[in-house]
């Protein structure tokens, strides 16, 4: 945290408050490029530092609609039509 802050130019207390609070566009921008990221990398979940990637839909096989909450389930459909 000490680190970002100095690279933003602002004291470590303002950098936490900004960030436990609503953080600005800019402020998500600039902290995004001292990372190396996009933005929309911030917002993503934590899992130990394993990027968790989700799916979830709905896919007509068939006549048939199937809701797909994970890859498992999107892997079970695929068996299922396999198997036809």
């Amino acid at each position: 945290m000490q680190q970002l802050s100095e690279e933003l130019g602002i004291h470590r207390t303002n950098l936490s408050t900004s960030l436990s609070g609503n953080p600005t566009l800019s402020r998500l921008e600039d902290i995004a490029r001292i990372l190396d990221v996009k933005v929309t990398d911030l917002f993503k979940g934590d899992s130990g530092g394993v990027k968790q990637k989700k799916i979830m839909g709905f896919v007509e096989y068939d006549g048939e609609i199937f809701r797909i909450n994970s890859i498992e389930d999107l892997v079970e459909l695929l068996n299922k039509v396999k198997e036809k």
